[in-house]
């Protein structure tokens, strides 16, 4: 008889919650290159692979949404790689 292997308990994580002026302070920190990333992870909860895949088609202005259907990941030696979410559910179009 084969014993059942349980995964272990989750730990809970303490997690800081910036406020609006840390936001402000950590995306000027960024520079113009990654600024607006912190915005887009921190206001709709995007990954940074995420954030990274937006292209500018992805916006719609007209109807202040964003359609997450590409990412970017690491791939063979660290290089990024473009390509679809990892799972059906992560691709989805959210209120900007």
């Amino acid at each position: 008889m084969s014993k059942r292997w349980r995964q272990p308990a989750i730990q809970p994580t303490d997690r800081q919650v910036l406020t609006r002026d840390q936001l402000s302070d950590l995306a000027d920190a960024m520079g113009p290159q990654y600024g607006s990333m912190v915005y887009l992870g921190a206001v709709l909860g995007l990954r940074w692979g995420e954030c990274a895949g937006i292209r500018v088609g992805r916006i719609d202005f007209d109807r202040s949404t964003i359609a997450i259907v590409e990412q970017v990941t690491r791939g063979v030696g660290g290089r990024s790689v473009m390509g679809p979410p990892k799972s059906e559910a992560a691709r989805r179009t959210l209120a900007a």
